[in-house]
């Protein structure tokens, strides 16, 4: 529990003025937002070891070569209509 004086003492580190009647005002309202604080860090705390992987989610692997270089090109090279050795010609857009 925090004492009027606590609430005194961090008011003048903070630079801050108190009057002291609202110390105690301020102690009771220090008190319920340090409650708080402790129940949400308590709930956190629990939360971070029920956690389990959710059906969908993100799969990184590595960027693997997965093919040799050229191997589909001479297919792809066979099938266009207009070609200059392995480039291929397209018609002029601008």
């Amino acid at each position: 529990m925090i004492s009027n004086e606590d609430v005194l003492k961090l008011a003048d580190l903070a630079h801050i003025s108190v009057a002291p009647a609202d110390a105690a005002t301020m102690a009771k309202e220090m008190d319920a937002i340090l409650a708080y604080v402790d129940d949400v860090s308590k709930l956190s705390a629990n939360a971070a070891t029920e956690r389990k992987k959710p059906a969908l989610y993100n799969v990184v692997r590595e960027d693997v070569v997965t093919n040799t270089p050229g191997q589909y090109t001479d297919a792809i090279v066979a099938q266009f209509p207009d070609r200059d050795g392995n480039a291929l010609r397209v018609r002029k857009i601008l």
